[in-house]
């Protein structure tokens, strides 16, 4: 149902986000590396509230907020190692 959906999206977000941060430890990210990681945690928490809010929000955090999130990741990465 709904709930376990959403539910189980937040478990995944939530292990994205441990993940990144493990990343981010293993490779020695700095500022930017973590600032990426940050700002990839809010834009999933962000994601999880338009969900919550109405389903039909799902496009709109599927395609425009991940799309988003994965640019500003990469760019933040790749500035973290320059």
């Amino acid at each position: 149902g709904e709930k376990g959906a959403i539910f189980i999206s937040g478990m995944f977000h939530t292990f994205s986000i441990i993940f990144w941060a493990l990343f981010a430890t293993y490779a020695n990210l700095k500022f930017f590396g973590w600032l990426a990681v940050i700002i990839a945690a809010i834009m999933l928490y962000y994601e999880q509230k338009l969900v919550r809010e109405d389903f039909k929000n799902i496009p709109k955090a599927f395609f425009d907020v991940n799309g988003y999130l994965g640019i500003v990741f990469l760019i933040l990465i790749i500035l973290d190692k320059v």
